[in-house]
């Protein structure tokens, strides 16, 4: 149930940065649910990776920044779920790291408020 509770919370933050942002666009709740699965699901898989490219890449000064760097990651996460599927549209870089921290903050606000 948790699981499930977890995945509803993302798609609505999902849909809820589409409102928000000009250049983040998710086709419906539907498309936001699918968004919400794949970009969890690559963060899950590549994330760890992208951690550590950029962790070496920037000889630790991305683990430094600690924050900044999770944003960064989401964001290239969210830019590969854009090329993945069709229902969520990202206009760049820019688009995706803003809606990464907008994302981030809904979650967190919303998985507070309801547990």
């Amino acid at each position: 149930m948790s699981l499930l509770i977890t995945w509803l919370i993302s798609a609505l933050a999902v849909w809820i940065t589409a409102q928000l942002l000009p250049g983040f666009s998710v086709s419906g709740a539907k498309g936001a649910l699918i968004a919400a699965a794949v970009i969890g699901l690559l963060n899950a898989l590549i994330g760890w990776l992208i951690w550590l490219v950029l962790g070496v890449g920037t000889l630790g000064i991305a683990w430094l920044l600690g924050f900044i760097t999770q944003f960064v990651v989401m964001a290239l996460v969210i830019l590969f779920a854009d090329k993945l599927i069709a229902s969520l549209k990202v206009s760049g870089f820019g688009s995706a790291f803003i809606g990464s921290i907008i994302i981030t903050v809904i979650s967190a606000v919303l998985n507070r408020v309801l547990r």
